[in-house]
């Protein structure tokens, strides 16, 4: 919370050796997101803000998109329809989590995702960053789950501020990916959520066009089909945008 009774929700990263802390989205007070900068200097940070609004008094930043649905008028791909009509035809039911039993088998679920994707993770921790999401919900977290025959085989974790909604975590469990729940999921948060937030960021990854492993960009173009296409405005210390240019250009040859 800003001196001047701002409030703002931050993410910590490590990136090797760096910290780096993330301010996503926020309300636009020149005397707040400086204070954001002054303590990410005092603390060893590296601030790194994400706006859809060119900040004047700001000059270092870089271009970055993200797909983005309106939840008054969601505007989904013809293959994202076909996939709801699927899980719909399936039986497949929706409905948001309120316990924390609900929430801790999301968790399962995921865990079982990064074991498939040979990602390696201590569930210890796994559990207590859950835990702490589901302190959370209703505040600035929801979880939607989806249901077969009252089994549940997939979730999505959605964290909001102000006027939008950042696709957080999902999983869907391996023998169930063919009943398409994560598009019907969308659509429920869309149909159950406006009062909580406007719009939902489908969290391409702010240098989205950037990926190039395989997985990641079938990823991408996945969540491209819905909502539309948003620039974004990155501001960074000008020295951490330079080594972030030079390593994209080793990249691209």
């Amino acid at each position: 919370i800003s001196s001047n009774g701002k409030e703002y929700l931050i993410s910590f990263d490590k990136l090797g050796l760096l910290k780096i802390a993330s301010l996503k989205f926020p309300e636009i007070d020149e005397k707040a997101i400086k204070e954001f900068i002054g303590y990410c200097k005092k603390n060893g940070y590296i601030y790194q803000i994400i706006s859809f609004e060119e900040m004047n008094f700001l000059k270092n930043y870089y271009d970055g998109f993200t797909n983005v649905i309106d939840l008054t008028s969601p505007k989904f791909q013809k293959g994202i329809r076909c996939n709801i009509k699927k899980a719909i035809k399936e039986n497949v039911e929706i409905r948001k989590l309120e316990t924390w039993e609900e929430w801790e088998k999301q968790n399962e679920i995921h865990n079982s995702l990064l074991e498939r994707k040979e990602i390696s993770f201590q569930e210890k921790e796994r559990l207590d960053m859950y835990k702490k999401l589901y302190k959370l919900n209703n505040k600035n977290t929801v979880l939607y789950g989806a249901f077969h025959n009252n089994k549940m085989i997939a979730g999505t974790l959605i964290a909001y501020t102000k006027e939008y909604g950042l696709f957080f975590k999902s999983a869907t469990l391996k023998d169930y990916y063919s009943l398409a729940p994560g598009p019907l999921i969308i659509k429920k948060i869309c149909d159950n959520e406006t009062k909580r937030f406007k719009y939902l960021d489908m969290n391409i990854g702010i240098e989205g066009k950037y990926k190039t492993s395989e997985d990641v960009l079938r990823i991408i173009t996945f969540k491209k089909r819905f909502g539309h296409e948003k620039k974004i405005y990155i501001y960074s210390p000008k020295w951490y945008l330079k080594v972030k240019r030079i390593k994209k250009d080793i990249k691209n040859g």
